[in-house]
């Protein structure tokens, strides 16, 4: 959209665009959720008051500046040590039931959810890993 035809205008009166229909409350957006348009990504989620839909929060973001933003976060946590030291190649396993649960946590790994991964170790395999560390 063109800041002419959006700027002043009530939200009925804007051009017709997937971000009007989420700003005029169509039923298919009711929960939150985000797309991007060309090079910016919209964030949109309800306001509800006292269980009625009163209107949407739109944010709008240049998906460079995300970008940049994440390389900072990313750079700060590499400063204070906050990454990870190893990788699910480097569990050393024979079973299948650690191969299905290494599996699983492979797919919320690519959550923004901490996985942790517990269970007994063999002495043998311990004695490997207290000589690799």
């Amino acid at each position: 959209m063109k800041a002419v035809d959006v700027i002043g205008k009530k939200v009925k009166e804007l051009p017709n665009s997937k971000i009007s229909t989420i700003l005029k409350g169509d039923e298919t957006y009711t929960s939150k959720g985000n797309f991007t348009l060309q090079n910016i990504n919209i964030t949109y989620e309800p306001v509800i008051f006292e269980g009625n839909r009163i209107g949407t929060v739109v944010t709008s973001r240049e998906v460079s500046k995300i970008q940049q933003l994440e390389t900072k976060i990313r750079r700060e946590l590499h400063t204070k040590g906050l990454v990870a030291k190893y990788t699910f190649n480097d569990i050393i396993y024979q079973s299948q039931a650690l191969n299905d649960a290494i599996h699983l946590a492979n797919e919320y790994a690519n959550t923004d959810s901490t996985v942790l991964i517990i269970g007994e170790i063999p002495q043998h395999i311990q004695t490997r890993l207290l000589r690799i560390l």
